[in-house]
């Protein structure tokens, strides 16, 4: 062979150095042939291992092993059942490999698993111990000069391929579901400290799935938020959750949470909830519009939304409108009184069955200006008497509605918080 292969097992036992044996192999077969007398084998030249070689005071040769190593050990702290050391002095720019397994499966049957290295601990002793690895991989010391650019402990590449072989799934690293072993904590993956040496790294997000940290810190796929760098947008939903789709920002009472929009690094605008607490009844936790400075300094919250059903809208700024402002008719309900609730409109409408009492409006606010359109039944000759707060003038005093069946009044009032009055500001009869 054109490829020189130097192999050196050294193989620690804890027996008698009169059984401590090596292992002799065949230079033309490649097989175990005899053990003599010492623990260190050393077979320069070309060698072409095509049996098995059985290493150790336990070992049980087997025909579909390459290389067993089984030993049964006591006495050192620290113990390996295999060990390689290598010294590579690299001639020209190169990779130097410790352990380099090629595990290559061919012919037409089908096969469950091929792997390149397998780690199965166990643990059966009484004992106590500490900590149970399947792979140990740890960065070695760096004793040289010379720059080491990436310094991995483990490094696991996407499968590639040639050829028509098709993979369906392809893993840089794949971990089980840990169940059923009584773990105070089960981690796949778990990264400790909190510096960021510690941190788990995610590559700068161009197009697709946005990875996300759940609260015990593990990092979770969601295809329900996907990220396209095109048009710099996040997708919320694929349309298949018949519960919908949102976004959920929590915190405490009190606390306020917004969605801010940024200038570079200066805020805005902002949309969220205030920072009054709740007190009940639906109360508190209200939302707001909020307008930034250049500086990011707050101005002012142009729209404020009570949040309870019966609140209100409140506008903090000049509003324009280049279109009409549509309020809407509320219809009253016709009784000996009747009643009105303030915020259920502006314009009130309501067909007279007999001589009525218009009672006090509840929820009034200052400036609140309402109109009411009173229209005779088929009868006709109703009559209606106004409660307390509502105000007339010597110049405009109270009406008297049209007698004609079928016939319309209007009667508008404004509200003055100063004075609990509803103070009459016109009226036009006999529609």
């Amino acid at each position: 062979m054109k490829n020189i292969l130097f192999l050196m097992l050294t193989v620690c036992v804890g027996v008698n150095a009169a059984d401590q044996k090596p292992l002799v192999i065949n230079a033309t077969t490649g097989r175990t042939e005899q053990i003599q007398a010492a623990n260190t084998l050393s077979v320069p030249g070309a060698m072409d291992v095509n049996g098995y070689a059985a290493i150790g005071n336990a070992a049980t040769p087997s025909s579909f092993i390459a290389l067993y190593v089984q030993d049964s050990h006591t006495g050192d702290a620290v113990y390996r059942g295999l060990r390689v050391e290598t010294t590579h002095v690299v001639p020209v720019a190169g990779a130097s490999t410790g352990i380099d397994v090629l595990n290559y499966t061919s012919g037409a049957n089908n096969s469950d698993h091929s792997v390149g290295v397998q780690a199965r601990p166990q643990h059966g002793s009484s004992g106590a111990l500490n900590d149970l690895y399947g792979v140990f991989s740890t960065v070695g010391a760096l004793n040289g000069s010379g720059l080491v650019t990436n310094a991995y402990s483990l490094y696991s590449a996407i499968p590639s391929k040639s050829g028509t072989a098709s993979i369906t799934n392809a893993y840089g690293l794949y971990v089980e579901a840990v169940t059923g072993i009584g773990s105070t904590a089960n981690w796949g993956i778990f990264s400790g400290g909190t510096n960021s040496l510690n941190t788990l790294y995610v590559p700068t997000l161009t197009s697709g799935r946005v990875p996300l940290v759940t609260t015990g810190g593990q990092v979770v796929d969601n295809a329900q938020l996907t990220y396209s760098s095109s048009g710099r947008i996040v997708n919320i939903g694929d349309g298949t959750l018949s519960s919908g789709s949102y976004v959920q920002i929590q915190a405490a009472s009190a606390q306020e949470r917004q969605v801010v929009f940024n200038t570079g690094t200066g805020n805005r605008w902002g949309v969220g909830v205030q920072t009054g607490a709740e007190s009940g009844s639906n109360a508190g936790a209200n939302f707001a519009f909020s307008a930034y400075s250049d500086a990011s300094a707050l101005i002012d919250q142009p729209i404020v939304i009570t949040r309870a059903a019966t609140g209100t809208i409140t506008l903090n700024r000049t509003l324009t409108a280049t279109k009409a402002i549509m309020s809407g008719v509320f219809a009253l309900t016709d009784a000996a009184t009747i009643a009105t609730d303030a915020t259920n409109g502006n314009e009130f409408t309501v067909t007279l069955g007999g001589n009525r009492t218009m009672g006090a409006p509840t929820n009034p606010v200052d400036g609140q200006k309402i109109l009411y359109r009173l229209t005779q039944d088929g009868t006709g000759s109703r009559t209606m008497a106004w409660n307390a707060v509502f105000a007339f003038s010597s110049s405009l005093p109270s009406p008297t509605l049209t007698t004609t069946a079928g016939g319309i009044d209007y009667i508008a009032f404004v509200y003055s918080s100063a004075s609990s009055k509803w103070h009459c500001l016109a009226y036009t009869l006999g529609f």
